[in-house]
């Protein structure tokens, strides 16, 4: 089974429990601070071994150690079922997936932006805000990364549509409009 496949089925039932009980959002919290730990190349290395040097059981008691007190119980039986079925290499494409249903299921789209140089809190909550009206959708700007090629301006990439703002860009029109002529 392709991983992509597999990663939506498991995020597909958490967000379905999320959505039953109210606590999307909660979850949604709960995978991030996981996934935060999950840049520990120890505890990767130890929930990647094979059971007959660290049991299942420790590896819970390892992630109960770390997130239970931080974490709800559904977050906590998400983790043990992914020990059980030796998935937890799956674990940050789960929390992108789920990230991914609950914008989906509240019809909203992450931009990606490309600025020639960093923007200000203000630009991005003014740039959001222009966005959002041009395209007609409620937004995020997710990651915002600075691109000199671009000379001046924004790139932003709404799902499979790229909004091209840059200089560069209005630059090569104009080549191609001159060279047209």
């Amino acid at each position: 089974m392709k991983e992509r496949t597999l990663v939506r089925r498991y995020t597909q039932s958490l967000f379905a429990v999320g959505e039953k009980q109210g606590l999307t959002d909660r979850l949604r919290e709960d995978l991030d601070r996981i996934a935060g730990a999950w840049d520990n190349e120890d505890l990767r290395r130890v929930l990647a071994a094979p059971s007959i040097l660290i049991s299942d059981r420790e590896k819970k008691e390892v992630l109960g150690a770390l997130f239970s007190s931080h974490v709800s119980q559904i977050a906590m039986n998400f983790l043990s079922l992914l020990v059980d079925r030796n998935r937890t290499d799956i674990l940050g494409a789960c929390r992108e997936d789920f990230e991914a249903l609950v914008y989906e299921s509240r019809n909203i789209d992450v931009a990606r932006v490309e600025s020639a140089f960093p923007l200000t809190d203000g630009q991005r909550q003014r740039l959001t805000e222009a966005l959002e009206k041009h395209l007609g959708k409620k937004l995020i700007v997710g990651s915002v990364t600075v691109n000199p090629e671009l000379i001046g301006g924004l790139r932003v990439t709404v799902s499979d549509d790229v909004l091209d703002f840059s200089l560069a860009a209005a630059m090569t029109d104009l080549k191609r409009s001159l060279l047209s002529l």
